[in-house]
């Protein structure tokens, strides 16, 4: 009897089915015959359900079905598919902070990361950075406008992301011209009447006005009498913001003083600013107020007196034109720094003299 061979397509295998016997009848030829269909049949059914594949010929309930693990891959992603700088000044600086994170199932390795114009940068990054799953890294992204207009670039991030090698970010801003301007709080200070020696101050304000800061360098006063006695520089001031200065005013001499307060800075509207000063001295008015007590006794009655001053030591000379006939004098000549010594000495109806009184000394502050 020849061998029997079924091929199976699904799994590229065959069954042989031959020596095999079961006791079955064929009447037609009235002998007994062994018929090797049915256990044929059994094999066969048999490798199918082992091999969970499918000749045509029925498949049992209940038949196991293979499914391959999971796919383990390394994958990148970014906080933002584009970053807008919006207007920034000429040589300034503005920055935007780029996250990118690890979301595989394997860990991912970013190997480089760059701008594609000199207008966008990347600060502090070093590459290659591998990040594990669930990991994260940011990137500092600045832009840094040279000229007046519009910028636009793009940031590619190279790495080993099964979703691409690489990842590219759109960048955009707007480069401004700078527009730094300083105002002061008064065009001129008046500092009024001031004694001489006496000290007064009076407050100016530097406010920045312009759409980018201001840098104040410096500040000078012409004028001996005037001086700063609060502010510092150089002093950058941001749009709005204002600086205080306390200016002071003390003169020495009597008279009328003027002097000017310069101040420079990169503002548009003038790289120096001029503030006139002016003030008038006047002198202080000093008194010497003298009393003294009547002679007790004296053969000729008094009937007033006259008042004598030295300056400095010199000699005495009178003061009042006409007898004094209180006991009283004010002496308003006077002047600082200045000593000055009194005597007084009584008159009689006749209109002569006693002797002069014991000196007072004093010296005009």
């Amino acid at each position: 009897m020849p061998d029997t061979q079924i091929s199976l397509p699904a799994s590229n295998r065959a069954i042989r089915a031959d020596r095999f016997e079961a006791g079955l009848f064929a009447r037609k030829t009235g002998r007994s015959v062994w018929s090797r269909l049915p256990l044929l049949t059994f094999a066969f059914v048999l490798v199918l359900t082992m091999c969970g594949c499918s000749a045509g010929i029925g498949e049992p309930s209940g038949a196991p079905s293979l499914s391959p693990g999971a796919l383990q891959v390394g994958e990148v992603s970014v906080s933002a598919e584009s970053l807008s700088f919006g207007d920034v000044t000429v040589n300034g600086a503005a920055r935007e902070i780029l996250t990118l994170n690890s979301i595989g199932t394997l860990p991912v390795t970013v190997n480089s990361a760059a701008t594609s114009t000199a207008a966008f940068s990347i600060e502090g990054a070093s590459f290659p950075v591998t990040l594990d799953p669930g990991r994260s890294m940011n990137l500092t992204v600045q832009f840094q406008p040279a000229v007046v207009g519009a910028s636009s670039g793009q940031l590619s991030i190279s790495s080993n992301s099964s979703a691409g090698t690489t990842t590219v970010v759109a960048l955009s801003g707007t480069g401004t011209a700078a527009d730094p301007e300083l105002t002061a709080s008064a065009a001129s200070l008046s500092f009024g009447s001031v004694a001489v020696n006496v000290a007064t101050t009076s407050n100016l304000t530097l406010t920045s006005t312009g759409t980018t800061p201001v840098i104040v360098s410096s500040a000078q006063i012409q004028g001996a009498e005037f001086t700063i006695v609060g502010g510092s520089f150089p002093a950058t001031l941001n749009p709005g913001q204002a600086l205080s200065l306390l200016i002071r005013y003390q003169p020495t001499a009597a008279g009328a003083v003027t002097g000017q307060l310069t101040i420079a800075s990169n503002s548009l509207n003038g790289g120096f600013l001029t503030v006139p000063l002016t003030g008038v001295a006047t002198a202080i008015a000093h008194e010497v107020d003298l009393s003294w007590l009547p002679p007790s006794s004296s053969p000729d009655p008094v009937v007033g007196y006259n008042i004598y001053r030295s300056v400095g030591g010199g000699g005495f000379t009178q003061l009042n034109s006409v007898i004094s006939l209180a006991a009283a004098y004010v002496d308003n000549t006077v002047a600082s720094a200045v000593t000055y010594g009194y005597v007084v000495k009584s008159v009689d109806a006749s209109g002569v003299e006693s002797t002069a009184s014991n000196e007072f000394q004093i010296t005009i502050p």
